[in-house]
Formats: C-alpha cells, sequence, structure tokens
C-alpha cells in the first residue's frame, strides 16, 4: 500500500508535466494587479515569500527603498490635495484608496488518502475558499485581509483568518524602522515557520508542529492546552527593522495578544473549529493577555528592508536567491512568548474531560534560516513549557478510556501544580530545480516528558503549472504512534492544486 501511494506522487508529477511549458506569468491578486507584475516577484512558489518579498512586506506592502510609487500602475483614488497637509489641522490630512478593488480569490482543492485503517482516502472537493485583499492606504498606512467562506471540505460557518491595518511612518530616516498594526494577526515570532506563507498546502496536518502542536498531558488527565500560535491571535504589535552595512541587518517584533487557542488543534478526531465541540474555542477563556518578543539578525544578502537590491526593475526570475547567490545570507535569532489558559470552575472546564485547570505557559525558539544559490535551509528549536494547575486546593480529575473510548473519572486529586515540557527540533530544506519545480523535505522530532518520542517526515514536489496556478503532492510518514486517536499521527499521501486569481 504504502508503495502504491508513493508512486502515485511521480506518476501525478509526469500527468501534469504538460502544462509547465507555458511562458505567460498570469499576475495574482492584489499587489501583482497593483504593479502589473508576475508573482515570482515576490514569490519563491505562492505563498512562500522570498527576500525581496520579505523586504516588501517589512515595507509595509510597498516597494522598497521609497520606489512604491514609481513602479504603481494602478493609478490610486486621491481623497483630498497635497495642499491640505499644510493646512492641517484645520483640514483633514490627504490619503488615496487602491484605483481598482484590491480583492482576488483563493482556491484550493485535492486528495488525501491515510496509510492506516483509520481513515480512509477521499478527495477533499474544496478544502479552501478564500477572499485575499491587501494594499496601501495613503502613505503611511496599509491593510491585509484574509476571509475564509469555507475550509476543511465541510459546510461550517466562514471567518476571518487573518485581518488587520497598520501604521508605517517614516520614522528614524526611513520607512519599516517602526510600525504598528491592529487586528486579527500570525504574530511574527514564527520566524521561518509561517503555515500562512507554507509552500504545503495539502493539509493542516502538514502544517508546522511548533506552531500547531498541543499540549496532550495524558497523565494529568487532560489535553489542557490546545494554544498555538497558528493560525492567528487579536491584538496589537509592534515591528521594525534596519539594514546593515553589508546587507542584512536587525529585525524586530513585541506584542499584546488575546492567547486565543488553536481554532485548528485537532483532537480525537474532533475538529477544534467545531463550535458544537469546542464552543467559541476561537476566545480566550480570562481576561489576561499573552505577550511575545523576538529579535533575528541577518548577516549578508539583500537587506531586511530591501537594501542592496536592484531598484531599477521589478525582477522575476532568480528571486529564489539571496543577492544572486553569490554569498549566502544567514539569518538567526528567536522568540519568548508568554500566556495563560483559564479552565476553571467559575469560567470554563476543559471541554474534553470536564477538569478544572489553570494553565501558564511559555514557548521559546531558536532558530536559523540560510539562503545559498539554488538552496533555503532553516531549522529551529522549541521550548514548550506548561505549569497545569496554580498550586490551590482546586481538584482535578484523573481519566482514561473505557472499552467504547469514552472518557471516564478515574479518581480525584489535588491540584498542586504540575509542569510539562516538550522539545520540537525542525528542519526543512528546499530546492529550487527550476523556477517552476520546487521540492521540499521537512523533518521534525517531538520529544516530551508526557508521550513517547516521535518524528515525522515530510517529503513534497511542488510545480507551477502557471505563475498563480500550483501543483503539489507529498507523503508524509510519523516513526512512532503514541496516541492514534489524533489525526496529527496519521501518515499520509496527499495531492492537490492551488489557484488564485
Amino acid at each position: 500500500m504504502k508503495k502504491l501511494l508513493v508512486l502515485l506522487i511521480f506518476l501525478s508529477f509526469f500527468l501534469s508535466v504538460d502544462f509547465f511549458s507555458a511562458n505567460k506569468a498570469e499576475a495574482i491578486p492584489p499587489f501583482a494587479r497593483k504593479y502589473q507584475t508576475a508573482c515570482p516577484t515576490c514569490h519563491v512558489v505562492i505563498p512562500r515569500l522570498n527576500p525581496f518579498g520579505r523586504a516588501f512586506r517589512a515595507n509595509g506592502y510597498r516597494i522598497p527603498g521609497g520606489a512604491d510609487e514609481v513602479f504603481t500602475k494602478d493609478e490610486p483614488l486621491v481623497l483630498g490635495a497635497n495642499p491640505w497637509k499644510k493646512m492641517f489641522p484645520k483640514t483633514i490630512w490627504p490619503s488615496d484608496i487602491p484605483g481598482l478593488p484590491p480583492i482576488g480569490i483563493e482556491v484550493v482543492t485535492g486528495m488525501t488518502a491515510a496509510f492506516n485503517d483509520r481513515a480512509n482516502t477521499e478527495f477533499t472537493g474544496i478544502d479552501e475558499f478564500a477572499i485575499l485583499m491587501g494594499g496601501t492606504l495613503g502613505e503611511s498606512w496599509s491593510f491585509f485581509g484574509d476571509v475564509n467562506l469555507f475550509k476543511f471540505s465541510s459546510p461550517t460557518r466562514g471567518w476571518i483568518d487573518r485581518m488587520f491595518i497598520q501604521y508605517n511612518p517614516d520614522w528614524f530616516g526611513g520607512k519599516g524602522h517602526f510600525n504598528i498594526r491592529v487586528g486579527e494577526f500570525e504574530p511574527r515570532v514564527v520566524g521561518p515557520f509561517s503555515n500562512h506563507r507554507a509552500i504545503q498546502i495539502m493539509s493542516w496536518f502538514m502544517g508546522y508542529l511548533n506552531t500547531t502542536m498541543p499540549v496532550q498531558a495524558g497523565e494529568i488527565g487532560q489535553f489542557s492546552n490546545l494554544h498555538g500560535l497558528f493560525p492567528t491571535q487579536k491584538g496589537v504589535e509592534v515591528y521594525g527593522g534596519f539594514d546593515g552595512k553589508n546587507g542584512g541587518g536587525f529585525e524586530y517584533a513585541l506584542g499584546i495578544v488575546n492567547g486565543e487557542e488553536a481554532h485548528i488543534a485537532d483532537i480525537n478526531n474532533a475538529n477544534g473549529s467545531d463550535p458544537q465541540f469546542f464552543g467559541d474555542s476561537r476566545f480566550d477563556f480570562n481576561d489576561e493577555k499573552d505577550w511575545y518578543i523576538t529579535a533575528r539578525y541577518k548577516f549578508g544578502g539583500m537587506g531586511v528592508l530591501g537594501g542592496g537590491g536592484d531598484d531599477e526593475e521589478l525582477a522575476a526570475t532568480d528571486n529564489w536567491q539571496d543577492n544572486n547567490g553569490k554569498y549566502p545570507s544567514v539569518k538567526i535569532g528567536g522568540y519568548f512568548y508568554s500566556g495563560s489558559n483559564d479552565f476553571s470552575s467559575n469560567e470554563r472546564e476543559d471541554p474534553l474531560t470536564g477538569a478544572d485547570s489553570d494553565v501558564h505557559f511559555y514557548r521559546a525558539q531558536a532558530d536559523i534560516d540560510i539562503f545559498w544559490n539554488n538552496f533555503n535551509l532553516f531549522g529551529g528549536w522549541t521550548l514548550f513549557r506548561d505549569k497545569f494547575g496554580d498550586g490551590d486546593a482546586t481538584s482535578i480529575g484523573r481519566f482514561a478510556r473505557d472499552a467504547d473510548g469514552n472518557l471516564v473519572r478515574l479518581n480525584e486529586q489535588q491540584d498542586g501544580g504540575m509542569d510539562t515540557t516538550m522539545n520540537i527540533f525542525t528542519a526543512e530544506l528546499v530546492y529550487v530545480a527550476y523556477p517552476w519545480l520546487v521540492p521540499v523535505y521537512k523533518y521534525e522530532l517531538v520529544k516530551s516528558d508526557f508521550m513517547q518520542t516521535f518524528a515525522k517526515h515530510t517529503t513534497s514536489v511542488t510545480a507551477l503549472i502557471r505563475a498563480n496556478i500550483k501543483f503539489q503532492a507529498g507523503v508524509q510518514f510519523t516513526t512512532a504512534t503514541p496516541v492514534r486517536e489524533s489525526r496529527i499521527f496519521d501518515d499520509i499521501f496527499a495531492m492537490g492544486i492551488q489557484y488564485d486569481f
């Protein structure tokens, strides 16, 4: 069975080769329309950003170096005249909005097959149907939005995946040094491990475990902490960067967020986004807020704000190389994230076990991101530290499963405060074999003091049928199955197509 499904990867790939011969590059929305350029200008493979795309994002979705107005092809609608600036505050400060509606569509479809007997092979239909939007508002504001109307092949209600507005002033000598964003966003602590900008599209459980892995503390009697940095958090974040003298440079971010649980935490085949199972699991259960801080420094390559890049044209070739591959660029750094979840009897009980518990936790990570010629290698070590219970006299239950799979209370024990530790080691290698063909290998090792050690191997091949259409096929194997009830331990083959317009 495994050999047959692995063979399907290559069969599916070669059946699609005839699509790859076209030279026309269709732009993806909404920034491609604004600048009338192909998506490889900013992406290795949509949605993964290349160094120029990262600098574009760091500048508040503007062309680096103050050249945004030069490259803009879609003339904005002006809201007020420039002389109004001299009359301020007796007039409104002038601004503008995009000329064309800054809206695009993203569709993901595919097929998934599990190697075990618990899950069946299935066509996923439409995995995702989303509205994408983004643009600038005048000279110092920008916005971004990702609204899912349909996801995970089930007719669930839609939700806002990301939606935020940013203030990007020209402080400290230029744009990008100091920015503020407010709304719902993916914290910048994730660094290279962004699931929103990952190459893998085929299944959410092919995302990075170090941002989605729930803490399943079985010996404590509960799945007590479903917190995840992915997909988003609501709050406010301050971020910025400074180019180095010879490329690279320094990046930082700090934020305060609600500390919501991951609505994609899938435990015992119950999707965390299902309100019937988890209730309003996207919302924080207490008044405490989470906070985080991150810092990274890049050596060589394009400046983190775009310094050292080609400002004569928006090149759409060789952009996966950092500084044309003359020297490798290396970015190192990490983050610290601290938060709490409150399952107290006065506010909320554990939705799986009914136990009362407070969870205080932190996440810390050290990572490295290297570009060298056609390779991008990045990796990191992420530490999960969770304290279950606050040491008071509140009793919690210890649970097990009966023959029918139901959770039953075994005994009562006093809450004296219990700690768990999880270490996740992640490495991923991306190779641009051709501009339209990108194989990827990812390795993840999870060690904890409450479950068996296991590793996940993910291999995929991505091919651009067009600049805005990608085909992907891949396999994922798990070396151990400590919790077979959870789908995150499945061995799977998956393939799919994503197209944006």
